[in-house]
């Protein structure tokens, strides 16, 4: 007993003899997620606890979340309260900071990450710390990106990307030119996946070119370089050239399955898979669109980009007439459907589909009854078989034992395969997406800028009729016509206010009749209903925001 005392208290002793730094140098070599960092964390954190040194134990707290695998959240938690009992804005933000980005990197969650940088915002703004700021205006901008705000988004990648640029500081700080340059990096690829998303392709493959020309030969940024071949191979393969858009993502994808990132993989995956179908080579696309399954199943998250993947597994296995893999992936892409829809609401709404939620349910149902249906035959035709085995061994008649295979009430086969491929309506189907795809031509010509436009002036231009107009619209669209309308000359005078100063200037009769709304107060209530504020403060908010003198006339 005494002796272990002795060595408790030796133990103490050294415990709290050790300096913060010589703990953190013990593990500051140790891989991301490695737990036997603990063992030198959790007296650090002991140590000052005891000493009631708040921003030593927030630094604690950080390295916990850091080199934790499945408690980065609480440690996160414990970084926050620890942060604001020191009342120092810097650690506050910090530490909100570090929670968001568990929540985005490793949870991929982006509405709480969001919830979380924002509170880092109302701290970093007035710390007096350009790092911190900057480095939170980055992760809000990476998760406007994510939520489908790429215009946006791009400003403050554009704003990050000056900040980042600057290297005025003396040699020896190297580890504030390396995180500089490695927020100048990572930035570089947010504006490019904007780019990309904007169309805006050939600044999109400059962006990447100018990623690869930085990080040549230097070996602290091979996964960064990863992420600029990943561009790369987009912009190529957008731009029509197959054999250099491989050779790029080929070239993308040790980096990502290094840094496990498994967003960007599905990403290449994806890609990967069209160009092998462009190609005619079925089977290789098919097991890249597989990958991509995998990384769902295996982390229950899913970029909308690579949604459409699914449905050529689903269009495949129907031609193959594999009924269970056309049940699963129709499964998955529900599945894939909800999440899209839980952490990507303003994508959702934008996501093209070729079946909509309730041919998703119907296939479903289908397939289920298909394969219920195929299970009990079975099932009967195994009774069957058995018995008359059973009579046969007996020594009965085989006239009877034949009689027993002949029965009227067993179904062949061939009639269970013609009823899995019958559908309700090939016809309406087909008059449905040729609809959709008149819509979207319609949308393109801004046929809503017509203020006289109505629904069986709509339905003149479709050539078909007004009931069932409404009815696609109401399905597709998830709205009536007037909300639809409303919806589109919306969005349409939202993005000129955002990209053309000038109708800044106009009044709002002026803006409400170039929209095509007849009537000012009916624009006024639906940009209201829209954006929750009137469009002279929208317009404020823009030109706050952009420097941009011009007020507008109510």
């Amino acid at each position: 007993m005494k002796l272990y005392i002795l060595i408790t208290v030796l133990l103490s002793m050294y415990t709290y003899a050790q300096s913060y730094s010589d703990w953190r140098a013990r593990y500051d070599s140790f891989d991301e997620n490695d737990f036997r960092a603990f063992q030198y964390i959790t007296p650090y954190i002991a140590k000052a606890k005891k000493e009631r040194n708040g921003p030593e134990l927030v630094q604690a707290y950080k390295d916990a979340v850091s080199f934790s695998e499945k408690e980065k959240l609480q440690y996160a938690d414990s970084m926050i309260v620890a942060a604001c009992q020191t009342r120092n804005p810097d650690l506050i933000a910090g530490a909100y900071i570090t929670k968001g980005t568990v929540y985005y990197f490793t949870y991929r969650k982006f509405q709480p990450a969001l919830d979380e940088f924002l509170k880092a915002w109302k701290y970093a703004g007035r710390s007096g710390n350009d790092d911190l700021y900057y480095k939170n205006l980055y992760y809000i901008g990476v998760v406007k990106s994510y939520l489908g705000y790429y215009s946006e988004a791009l400003q403050i990648f554009t704003r990050c990307r000056s900040y980042f640029a600057q290297q005025n500081f003396p040699e020896k700080f190297s580890n504030l030119r390396f995180n500089r340059r490695k927020g100048y990096l990572n930035t570089l690829h947010q504006m490019g996946v904007c780019l990309i998303e904007l169309k805006r392709y050939d600044e999109a493959s400059a962006v990447a070119d100018l990623g690869l020309k930085e990080t040549v030969a230097d070996a602290d940024f091979y996964v960064e370089r990863s992420y600029f071949y990943k561009l790369k191979g987009i912009t190529y393969w957008m731009q029509g050239s197959k054999t250099a858009a491989i050779e790029a993502l080929d070239n993308a994808l040790p980096g990502l399955l290094r840094k496990d990132d498994f967003t960007n993989a599905s990403l290449v995956y994806y890609y990967k898979g069209l160009i092998a179908r462009s190609d005619g080579d079925f089977s290789r696309g098919q097991k890249d669109f597989i990958r991509i399954d995998s990384v769902f199943r295996r982390y229950n998250f899913i970029l909308p980009e690579v949604r459409p993947a699914y449905e050529y597994l689903i269009k495949e296995a129907a031609g193959a007439r594999d009924q269970r893999a056309e049940l699963y992936f129709t499964a998955q892409l529900l599945k894939a459907d909800r999440v899209i829809a839980t952490d990507f609401k303003y994508l959702a709404g934008k996501i093209h589909r070729e079946y909509d939620t309730f041919d998703l349910l119907y296939a479903k149902r289908r397939l289920e009854l298909s394969l219920y249906r195929l299970n009990v035959i079975i099932g009967i035709l195994a009774l069957v078989f058995g018995f008359g085995l059973y009579r046969f061994t007996k020594k009965w008649k085989g006239t009877r034992g034949s009689a027993a295979f002949g029965t009227e009430d067993s179904v062949p086969p061939q009639t269970i395969t013609k009823s899995a491929e019958c559908r309700v309506s090939a016809l309406s189907d087909t008059l449905v997406q040729e609809l959709l795809v008149k819509i979207d031509s319609l949308e393109k010509s801004r046929f809503f800028l017509d203020e006289n436009m109505s629904q069986a002036k709509m339905a003149k231009l479709l050539k078909t009729n007004t009931a069932y107009l409404s009815e696609l619209i109401n399905e597709h669209k998830g709205c009536n016509f007037n909300t639809y309308m409303n919806r589109l000359r919306i969005n349409y005078v939202t993005e000129m206010l955002r990209q053309n100063r000038k109708w800044r200037k106009y009044t709002v009769t002026t803006l409400a009749k170039d929209s095509g709304f007849a009537h000012r107060s009916t624009f006024s209530q639906a940009f209201i209903q829209y954006h929750n504020m009137t469009p002279g403060a929208y317009i404020t908010g823009l030109q706050e925001k952009e420097n941009t003198p011009g007020p507008v006339g109510q």
